[in-house]
């Protein structure tokens, strides 16, 4: 990943496009896990690195748009997603998206804990 950055980088200034911008992010999971900094410091040899980067909180982010745009690479995180209901329990949540994804992947509703998925056409 980070050589395929600098050759963005480099063919970017090449071609006179002037200087390509970086958009620096950090993902926080769980609200626990987020202590209120946006920037980090650090100490090297005599100078000191600063960065300022964005927050992206998983639990404020709402799961529909990311169901309606069918973003499938995100749907592992739509049980820490924010649902449509506000007061919506974990329980719930996972059980929305456990048949929100049986029906995205074409599992039939009629399929029983244990059965096997060697019969499905995936």
């Amino acid at each position: 990943m980070l050589r395929y950055r600098s050759d963005i980088w480099e063919a970017t200034l090449t071609e006179g496009k002037g200087i390509p911008s970086i958009r620096q992010v950090v993902i926080f999971f769980y609200r626990e896990d987020d202590n209120g900094l946006r920037r980090l410091w650090d100490r090297w040899e005599m100078g000191v690195l600063e960065y300022s980067y964005e927050v992206i909180r998983v639990w404020e982010q709402r799961r529909q748009p990311v169901i309606a745009a069918k973003l499938v690479g995100l749907y592992p995180l739509l049980p820490l997603m924010k649902g449509e209901n506000e007061q919506e329990d974990p329980e719930q949540a996972l059980k929305e998206c456990i048949s929100m994804l049986g029906s995205v992947l074409g599992i039939p509703k009629s399929l029983k804990r244990g059965q096997s998925l060697d019969t499905l056409p995936f």
